[in-house]
């Protein structure tokens, strides 16, 4: 018990002393200046998905309400239908606000009890505390997990894999002690951990292969039938959540515009587990996006790459099977390669080759592997079953190196700035990675270097539709219009449905004059996305223009519906009711714009022509409207 206790702390410990500089703690350095301890200003959220799901996401923002709740199961702009870790976030922001060092806490505790409830899953089934306690720590401290811990809108990974530990758990006892009740808590749990993130769709695999190690239920082939019938009740489950997630990935994020060919889909995963296991081996140069080589200009792999990766995992796959009598061998590499499937490439969703966010479940198979291997080497070396001081040498040593390399990862993850300037460290001509610094830098104020890293971003992609717009974007800045117009026309005819685009080029439109094309695209974004609030004030500000006051008013009045008060808003909205004679209404807003933002020199300007028309209105004996 008390070994077990020690286990359990010195794990969490050594996580904790990696993991804290999220929350700005830091206990040690491996750069220059070297300290023990130090306060340190917590991470950051990033500008990749943070703002869209958390940061900037108002029903997130509002914390727990029955309005989020609601939204959180009915969301149609979400990647996957993950209400489970949307409420999550809700949860944090009642709790943190925005705080991020909140919402990293959060993130880590989750990952932090992972690892002990798979410590604790692996010693009661295999009756190894050391082995066991070796796979638990690479699992919490493995560089390649860093992604999944330090990035915040990742969380869906760490808690979709604590419900699948869970349900795991359950499973194990409701094969020593049977019962219906622990089934069905089974597939409560496995419901929460795909509402988290559907992952899981491999869960009823991964149960059969622990079935075969170390459950040993596997005597002949009558009972693999019958344990095979026993997951049957899993798949209608798991195939509604697939068709969901099918459904929602191909109507919101979209399979990226340039289609990628199924052969080198194909190709590209079949490197792409190679890949993996190199980065288990070797952790370097690790970065949030990996460009596919089949789009913005690559060359795809050539023939002899994706030959030798087959040979590779074929030939892995062979020694599997030539030594199963060592049954850890195919549980742990089969757990690999099928919990792998749905994230390797095969169904083309985005622009990334691999992600190691990808690699929080399927790692745990070949760190199975590591360790039982590992001992059955050091016991054939030795010729005695007898426990080895050198397995626990060997542990520790890879245990510091992985806690080293962990924490020079996590430094990437500070800011937005410094995670792209990674990217780029390794990635020099990625466009994405490019285009995000850019709008980094134009947060910051530097529109030179902004516009330097837009324009590299375009020559790298510039078939992509968003990028496209950001450059577009960037162009109308310096005051190029005809050339960002020709940016937003290009974006619109690849991506006919992206309302961002239609709305810059309605804006880029008006501004150069062309007032009536410009209400045309303008509507056409609304149409794609009517809860665009920038449309509905773009097409007011064009409506304005040709002195169609009433719809104007309208579409300002949306625009405030979906963004809330917001000072420009509301001063055009002011200025628009001024036009019309209703004046009361138009103070009123004009002076919330003023109390939003005080020194808006246009709305202070209207507001007091408003006031000096009322008052003459007045004098005149004349009611206002």
């Amino acid at each position: 018990m008390l070994r077990n206790v020690l286990i359990c702390l010195m794990l969490t410990t050594v996580t904790a002393a990696v993991y804290c500089q999220v929350v700005g703690v830091g206990l040690f350095t491996l750069e220059p200046p070297f300290y023990v301890f130090s306060i340190e200003r917590p991470f950051d959220f990033v500008s990749l998905e943070d703002p869209v799901y958390v940061s900037k996401n108002d029903h997130v923002r509002d914390g727990i309400t029955r309005d989020g709740i609601v939204w959180a199961f009915s969301a149609k702009n979400v990647d996957y239908w993950r209400p489970v870790s949307l409420i999550s976030h809700m949860v944090d922001c009642s709790m943190y606000g925005l705080r991020p060092a909140g919402h990293h806490l959060t993130s880590f505790l989750w990952h932090a009890a992972n690892s002990l409830i798979l410590l604790g899953l692996l010693r009661s089934m295999t009756r190894s505390p050391w082995l066991s306690a070796m796979v638990a720590a690479l699992f919490a401290l493995h560089p390649l997990h860093v992604e999944s811990v330090a990035w915040i809108t990742e969380r869906k990974e760490v808690m979709s894999v604590f419900f699948g530990f869970l349900a795991i758990c359950v499973y194990v006892a409701y094969v020593r002690r049977g019962g219906l009740g622990r089934y069905a808590l089974m597939v409560l749990l496995l419901t929460l951990g795909l509402m988290a993130k559907p992952m899981l769709v491999t869960l009823p695999l991964v149960l059969l292969l622990l079935d075969f190690w170390p459950l040993q239920r596997m005597s002949s082939g009558s009972s693999f039938i019958r344990l095979v019938v026993e997951k049957l009740p899993l798949l209608p489950l798991i195939a509604a959540f697939c068709v969901i997630t099918v459904v929602i990935q191909r109507r919101i994020v979209g399979f990226t515009e340039q289609e990628i060919a199924f052969v080198d889909r194909a190709a590209n995963a079949v490197v792409s587990y190679t890949r993996y296991i190199g980065r288990v081996v070797w952790p370097r140069q690790l970065t949030v996006i990996v460009p596919h080589p089949n789009l913005y200009g690559g060359t795809g792999w050539d023939a002899w790459q994706v030959i030798l990766a087959t040979v590779l995992l074929l030939a892995i796959t062979f020694l599997v099977f030539r030594f199963r009598r060592f049954r850890f061998l195919p549980m742990g590499w089969f757990w690999y390669l099928g919990t792998m499937v749905p994230v390797i490439g095969l169904v083309q969703v985005g622009h990334d080759a691999l992600a190691d966010r990808h690699t929080y479940l399927p790692l745990i198979g070949l760190f199975i592997i590591m360790a039982w291997g590992l001992r059955a080497l050091v016991t054939r070396l030795k010729q005695n079953d007898r426990p080895a001081p050198e397995l626990f040498v060997i542990g520790t040593v890879v245990v510091v190196i992985c806690s080293a390399f962990s924490w020079r990862q996590l430094r990437h993850w500070r800011s937005s700035f410094e995670l792209y300037r990674h990217v780029l460290y390794v990635y020099p001509n990625n466009p994405i990675a490019n285009n995000n610094q850019g709008t980094e830098f134009k947060k910051s104020n530097y529109p030179v270097r902004a516009f330097g890293f837009f324009k590299r971003a375009y020559e790298n992609a510039p078939n992509n539709p968003y990028i496209l717009a950001s450059y577009g974007v960037a162009l109308a800045e310096k005051g190029l219009l005809t050339d960002a117009i020709e940016q937003f026309e290009r974006a619109v005819l690849i991506k006919p449905n992206y309302a961002g685009a239609l709305n810059n080029l309605g804006n880029a439109l008006r501004l150069d004059g062309q007032t009536d094309k410009a209400i045309k695209s303008l509507k056409l974004a609304i149409e794609q996305n009517p809860q665009h609030f920038g449309a509905h004030h773009n097409l007011g500000d064009a409506l304005v223009e040709n002195r169609d006051y009433k719809k104007a008013i309208k579409h300002y009045r949306q625009a405030l519906e979906i963004k809330g008060d917001h000072p420009l808003i509301l001063a055009n909205l002011g200025r628009a009711l001024k036009s019309v004679g209703r004046l009361d209404e138009a103070i009123s807003h004009l002076r919330r714009a003023l109390e939003l933002k005080p020194m808006m020199d246009m709305a202070q300007e209207q507001l007091n022509e408003a006031l000096a028309t009322k008052l003459q209105v007045e004098q005149d004996g004349v009611k206002t409207p």
